[in-house]
């Protein structure tokens, strides 16, 4: 008799214990898929493409040393969310000469999951300070725009299908941040123009 007892009783803790494990894998399977289709990721590697990466990025007006001012030369840029992963920029790289006027129109369509975004370009070195202004209850307010001196220029935080046209000019060489500051968003969704 008191090894069948111990053997109901073992059995029902397995039960319990199976129930439970298999409650939290639903839970985080769950908050993960949430996660990848809402974009509240909060961090992580992420996705592989599915498509070759370019070997160089996307070199826009030729650098060269005469002075910018002598010149009315406008670079035009389009930038999209990938079309396999929308948390990624379609174009994580560009390179600009110094001081040339810049028009980004940011289309946000054709990406497969849609989803809100925005382009925010700050000084060089602030991706992990624009990732966190777009978290705080001030940058909510705001469309998720960072109020920061480390702003050069952004859309407003866009619906999927609206595009808006943006320019600005990055004054001195440097590796300029292109980011998404809608939350979750930036650890992914980000780039960098070189400006030379």
């Amino acid at each position: 008799m008191s090894d069948s007892s111990h053997s109901e009783s073992s059995g029902s803790f397995w039960s319990t214990a199976n129930i439970v494990i298999g409650g939290a894998l639903a839970l985080f399977a769950g908050y993960w898929s949430f996660g990848m289709l809402g974009g509240i990721i909060r961090g992580g590697n992420p996705l592989p493409e599915a498509k070759p990466v370019a070997a160089a990025p996307a070199v826009i007006g030729a650098a060269t040393s005469a002075p910018a001012a002598a010149s009315n030369e406008v670079i035009e840029i389009t930038q999209k969310p990938d079309t396999v992963n929308p948390m990624l920029y379609a174009t994580k790289e560009y390179t600009v000469k110094a001081g040339t006027k810049i028009k980004m129109t940011f289309d946000n369509s054709g990406a497969a999951a849609p989803q809100p975004h925005n382009v925010v370009i700050s000084n060089p070195g602030t991706k992990d300070a624009m990732i966190a202004a777009g978290l705080s209850p001030e940058s909510a307010g705001n469309g998720f725009i960072p109020k920061s001196p480390d702003v050069i220029a952004h859309t407003k935080t866009l619906q999927p299908g609206e595009k808006e046209t943006i320019e600005f000019v990055l004054p001195t060489p440097g590796d300029y941040v292109m980011i998404c500051t809608f939350p979750g968003h930036g650890m992914m969704m980000n780039g960098v123009i070189h400006a030379q």
